[in-house]
């Protein structure tokens, strides 16, 4: 039977439902309910022309959304992706990746899709069978999701990965001549054959399709190749680029509001101890609500008598696993002179750093700075001063 046409796009994405307030909200449901999107308008705003304009010319596009890890990038995508869904703009398909663990990519984002994890090869086509109507199409989907084992007989071979990216981009195109698609590619910088697949639909030219991008920029910093590819990618003219850094300050209060009712002295350390970084300040709250250290105060919930602000283990090991890299086969020395300039806190004075290094007897090495900017575990500050640089986190 013929489906409904979809509904047109809005020209914006304002006008739905603004997300609830933290104002009256306690740690008994601390968790069950998602934290309103806060902020990031102009990125809000290129996400959705871009969508816009692929519906209108019927040409992919892509959009990569790159930052240091915990300022919101996969949460961007996802509010991106929820709000076209809502709205009935655009078909969405998500493909995760990870350095290590099961395989993920493009094969689960389809299985995901058409029901069909955990299916055998065999198994997923009786699937897709009730869902499209070409039965060569079946055959070729179905070998995407689960390709068939060497030595049973039947069914599609790939000569290679044009072929499987031609098949793969023929049937995402057919799907999206109801609806735009939303290709979202978290964690890129792990999927490099799901950026070659992007770059091979944006030269096809043909389909309402936008590719999500979402790169880490410490792990990238790792994986140079793909570095390299996804910033010829970026020099593309169907190709925006969103680069997130930390919530701006006008905004930081109203991310601590939406996560709890907290009394607004301890709300006030906690935007100065997280310093923009919308996730660390969630684990935060997530910590204290986990380990009892609130209590109901006069003016919303403060710290119980002898707890600390402090950071959970697992931001602690996300941070020393990025640092230990650029540590490694230096100096000892190196990773001292690291803690001095942390203590400084804010951008590094070069000129105070070596003052405060020198009187504890150290030297640190001239190329120390450069690794950590290569590595995105700092940025530099020319604006303030010479060489002057502070971390990213």
């Amino acid at each position: 039977a013929d489906r409904p046409p979809a509904p047109p796009i809005p020209p914006t994405w304002r006008g739905t439902a603004a997300g609830g307030s933290g104002e009256r909200v306690g740690p008994g449901i601390f968790g069950l309910r998602r934290v309103p999107m806060i902020g990031r308008e102009a990125e809000r705003d290129t996400l959705w022309a871009a969508l816009c304009a692929v519906s209108a010319t019927d040409e992919p596009r892509a959009v990569v959304v790159r930052g240091p890890s915990g300022f919101g990038k996969t949460r961007l995508a996802a509010w991106f992706c929820g709000r076209a869904h809502e709205a009935g703009s655009a078909t969405v398909l998500w493909a995760d990746h990870a350095p290590a663990g099961p395989p993920d990519g493009l094969g689960p984002m389809l299985a995901r899709h058409w029901r069909c994890g955990g299916l055998e090869s065999s198994e997923a086509r009786a699937r897709l069978t009730h869902v499209l109507d070409d039965r060569r199409e079946v055959a070729a989907v179905a070998e995407l999701i689960a390709p068939r084992p060497a030595h049973e007989a039947g069914g599609v071979r790939f000569a290679g990965p044009d072929e499987a990216f031609a098949t793969l981009h023929r049937h995402l195109a057919a799907l999206s001549r109801r609806r735009p698609v939303v290709v979202v590619i978290d964690d890129v910088q792990w999927g490099r054959r799901a950026l070659a697949f992007a770059r091979y639909a944006l030269d096809r030219g043909r389909g309402r399709l936008l590719f999500v991008l979402v790169a880490q920029d410490e792990a990238l910093a790792e994986r140079l190749g793909v570095a390299a590819d996804l910033a010829r990618l970026q020099a593309r003219a169907d190709v925006d680029h969103i680069v997130l850094g930390p919530l701006p300050a006008a905004e930081r209060p109203r991310l601590t509001r939406a996560l709890l009712a907290l009394d607004p002295i301890l709300a006030t350390r906690l935007e100065a101890h997280t310093e923009g970084n919308p996730l660390f300040a969630v684990q935060i709250v997530e910590h204290w609500v986990q380990g009892a250290m609130l209590e109901r105060g006069p003016c919303g919930y403060r710290l119980r008598a002898g707890a600390r602000v402090t950071l959970p283990d697992d931001v602690l090991d996300l941070w020393n696993r990025h640092l230990q890299r650029v540590l490694d086969r230096r100096p000892a020395g190196d990773g001292v002179a690291l803690e001095l300039a942390a203590a400084l806190g804010g951008a590094v004075d070069p000129v105070a750093w070596g003052g405060v290094c020198a009187a504890a007897g150290l030297t640190p090495s001239p190329t120390l700075v450069d690794a950590l900017l290569d590595a995105a575990l700092a940025a530099p500050e020319p604006e303030r001063r010479p060489r002057c640089w502070r971390f990213v986190h």
